[in-house]
């Protein structure tokens, strides 16, 4: 449960390496983070399972690429589930999604509630340079699969990545293990990065869920030199604003905005993220209407 969980591991991404093997890793625990992914949606518990593994899954990949900027995972469906996305930017700030057509049972796994053509979409959008984006086909029984196979396929670098969400939707953790390019042999490195892998074949999902970074590594990694670095707090937090929407209803039909502000004075915007909602009095409404008149 939990409350078993150190403080010291909550909403954090630990990472660490084997510098002697060429390998490092990261170990994630959300908890806040996670639950406010969805606090102001009702999402079937699958749906809900399958948003904490896809933030810890973007965390994760985050910190492995280093990547300054913004990156969206997103699963792309003609199924009951439509989409489902996470974006991370540098600061290992988090905001996540989905929408869903038609009944999804809480128990249902992720493979039977997307289209036989469903697609994980990873896009990068640096600061500095030209945003790009990654198709991953959805061909594997689990999200982690399907990542461990970008990484071998995309960027040609042996990736194992474990994904957890737990029963009482109060707690999703990850964890990963990648190489690092190197000159060295790229055989023996392989051998390294098996028997790590190996090693941490042996964890549970319950010992996912309730040990610390500290106790994980330890458990898995004893014998072994492991450099253990200062962990990155995760959080969720939404970049709306009221002036973001103000634009954004600039753009809709200035037929549709003047309906609204004769209808009931004043115009409102919801953000599908984190639920807050925007008021504009009269005034504001018809800046907004005079605004959409020029576009």
């Amino acid at each position: 449960m939990v409350q078993q969980l150190s403080t010291s591991s909550i909403d954090k991404l630990q990472r660490f390496t084997f510098d002697d093997y060429d390998l490092h890793g990261g170990i994630i625990h959300t908890v806040n983070s996670f639950s406010q992914l969805f606090a102001k949606h009702s999402y079937p518990k699958c749906v809900k399972e399958l948003l904490g593994q896809l933030q810890c899954a973007v965390c994760l990949i985050s910190d492995t690429l280093k990547v300054f900027g913004e990156i969206t995972i997103q699963i792309r469906s003609h199924g009951r589930l439509k989409y489902a996305l996470v974006k991370v930017n540098e600061n290992f700030e988090t905001i996540g999604l989905a929408d869903i057509e038609g009944n999804i049972t809480d128990n249902e796994a992720f493979t039977d509630i997307i289209s036989k053509d469903a697609v994980l979409l990873i896009t990068f959008a640096p600061l500095d340079g030209e945003n790009y984006q990654c198709i991953v086909p959805l061909d594997k029984p689990s999200l982690a699969e399907c990542i461990e196979d970008y990484y071998r396929q995309s960027i040609q670098v042996a990736c194992q990545m474990k994904l957890f969400t737990n029963a009482d939707l109060t707690h999703s953790s990850g964890m990963i293990i990648t190489a690092i390019p190197t000159k060295r042999d790229k055989a023996m490195q392989l051998l390294h990065f098996e028997h790590i892998t190996t090693l941490s074949d042996t964890i549970t999902e319950e010992e996912m869920h309730t040990l610390s970074f500290n106790e994980i590594l330890y458990r898995l990694f004893n014998k072994e030199t492991v450099i253990v670095y200062n962990p990155v707090p995760i959080t969720f937090k939404c970049s709306c604003s009221k002036e973001h929407y103000k634009n954004a209803l600039a753009c809709i039909s200035p037929d549709q905005l003047a309906q609204i502000i004769q209808q009931d004075g004043f115009i409102t915007a919801t953000c599908h993220y984190c639920g807050t909602t925007y008021k504009f009095n009269e005034d504001e409404s018809l800046d907004i209407l005079a605004e959409a008149k020029k576009h």
